[in-house]
Parts: structure tokens; C-alpha cells; sequence
């Protein structure tokens, strides 16, 4: 088992030990509807974040830290951080993303992963090794290299460290195992990675005073447009300073986007059409799943 190349060492038995937990004692294989759901989502998101991490020229195996934050959905941890990458609000506008009452970044999957890979690229800088860059996600670049001066050693394997951060990077291991080879765990399903939507774009430097005229403006759905841009939290936008927003939206409006919308806005969405006798319309619902939620709901990108 590897991690950015990083050989695990199984010989160390409380290392095989800690690997086991996760398969068997923390449930990861006995839940293969979500397994499955997971794999989707890999298919869906993969080939948007795995190009900004080779632009980065970051390791691909960084793509599984998304996997164990947010399960590649815009959900929010109690600790308050948001996003694919779970970005808590100071971290986010340390590496470059606005956060208000009106825009949360955090909630662009490009953009948040644009600011993840600033701050992989500082922790590899300090800790010159990916298996205690993926610790420091969780633990803080500081914290990190406090615990490695404190108990004189290099190796994250032979850390003591608190049970939660001890517990991550083995979960992403494991994580990595399971998507790689589903067919060892009775998953008859593999990633494939799915053909990534094309979107329009506008770029609009002026205040919004209702979303509902900028999706008449763009002939799109006002649902298709406020769900992909999650980062607009309201449905008007003041600008004073002239800033230059991107709004994205399909380029056909027509097709399935329930599976993205889904994972855009952390929620399970459905549409439902209602038929009566006077018109037709299209009823659309967002109802929150819990059942989507990650498995882990810790804190990230803590200093």
C-alpha cells in the first residue's frame, strides 16, 4: 500500500493494525450502496480536481484527502468548515477566497481546490514529506512540526498523535485501496471517469439585485443557475468595489444534472413533475440526506 509513493509498513503491527480498523472495525466495505455512491461522484469530480493538482504538480493521490473530508460534496462539518475540501472560513481567505454573507468560495469546487493546493504546496515546503502533508490537513502545518521536534522523529508512522489525526491518513489509504481495487471487496463497479458537463460563462462586474433576471437574461432555470454557483449565498449581490464575478450554467439546459446539483449543494435533489388539468409545470424539491453526509465530520485545516 502506498501514499504519494509513501510505502506503508505493514511489518509494524500496529500500523497493519490501524489499516484493518478502518476496513473492517469502522464499517468502510459493509456499506456498498454508499461505495457505490462514492465511485459516482469519483467519476464525476475526478477529472475537474485531477488537472488543477497536475498543474500544481502535486501528487494524484492528494484527490483521496477530498474523498475522506467531504465524500466530494458541498456539505458543512460543525466546526464550520465548508466545502469539497472542508475549508474552515480564516483558511479560506488566507489562500485566496472571498468569504461573506453573500459569496462563500469554499462552495467552487475549482476555486477551493485551487486554494487546497496552495496550502499542500506550503505544508510539502515545511514538511518535505506528503504523508505528513496529508497529517498536517488535519492537524496544522505547526502542530505537525511541533509533535516531529517534540518526540524526535520524521516518520508520521511513529507519531503519537491524537486518535482522530492518527486515524486520518490511514483512512485515506484505505479509501485509495478501496476505489482502486472494488472488485477485492465484492464491488462490481470501478471509476470511470464520466464526461465532465459543458458550461457557458458570463462575467458580470455590476451589483445583482435578483438572480431570477440574470437567468432570464441567460435563458437558464433560475434552480440550474443558483446550483451551479453554490458560492452565491443570496439571491442578490451588491458590488460596489466593481468586482468581477464568474457565473457558470449549462450549456444545454435540457439534460440530467440532478447527480451534480446533488453534490454541488451537499443536499439529495429530485425533480417531480405534476400534471393537473390547467397547466403543466415542473415541481423541483432539494431535501437534505443525511445518508450523503461523510463519515468523518472533523475539523480541517487548523493552525
Amino acid at each position: 500500500m502506498h501514499f504519494c509513493n509513501d510505502t506503508l509498513p505493514l511489518d509494524n503491527i500496529e500500523v497493519k493494525h490501524s489499516i484493518q480498523k478502518e476496513f473492517y472495525e469502522k464499517g468502510l466495505i459493509k456499506n456498498k450502496a454508499s461505495v457505490m455512491l462514492l465511485i459516482s461522484r469519483c467519476n464525476r469530480w475526478f477529472p475537474i480536481i485531477e488537472p488543477i493538482l497536475k498543474k500544481y504538480q502535486l501528487p494524484e493521490d492528494i484527490k483521496y484527502v477530498a474523498i475522506i473530508e467531504s465524500h466530494l460534496s458541498n456539505v458543512t462539518s460543525p466546526m464550520g468548515a465548508k466545502g469539497f475540501w472542508q475549508l474552515l472560513p480564516s483558511t479560506a481567505q488566507t489562500y485566496g477566497l472571498e468569504v461573506n454573507e453573500y459569496v462563500d468560495e469554499r462552495l467552487d469546487v475549482e476555486k477551493s481546490t485551487y486554494a487546497a493546493c496552495k496550502y499542500f504546496l506550503q505544508a510539502y515546503q515545511e514538511l518535505k514529506n506528503w504523508t505528513l502533508v496529508a497529517a498536517a490537513y488535519n492537524y496544522g502545518i505547526n502542530g505537525i512540526k511541533f509533535q516531529l521536534e517534540k518526540q524526535n522523529t520524521q516518520s508520521y508512522h511513529q507519531l503519537q498523535l491524537n486518535k482522530e489525526t492518527k486515524e486520518f491518513v490511514y483512512r485515506i489509504i484505505a479509501y485509495k485501496t478501496l476505489l482502486n481495487y472494488p472488485e477485492l471487496f465484492g464491488i462490481k463497479r470501478k471509476i470511470k471517469p464520466s464526461f465532465v458537463p459543458k458550461l457557458k460563462s458570463i462575467k458580470i462586474d455590476s451589483s445583482i439585485t435578483n438572480l431570477k433576471y440574470l437567468a432570464k437574461h441567460l435563458q437558464c432555470p433560475l434552480l440550474l443557475l443558483k446550483a451551479f454557483n453554490p458560492w452565491l449565498l443570496s439571491e442578490s449581490l451588491p458590488n460596489p468595489e466593481k468586482k468581477v464575478y464568474v457565473f457558470k450554467y449549462p450549456a444545454n439546459t435540457k439534460l440530467d444534472y440532478s447527480a451534480y446539483i446533488s453534490d454541488l449543494l451537499g443536499y439529495n435533489y429530485n425533480t417531480n413533475e405534476t400534471n393537473s388539468s390547467k397547466n403543466n409545470q415542473k415541481d423541483s424539491s432539494i431535501t437534505k440526506d443525511s445518508s450523503n453526509l461523510p463519515l468523518s465530520t472533523h475539523p480541517s485545516i487548523s493552525e
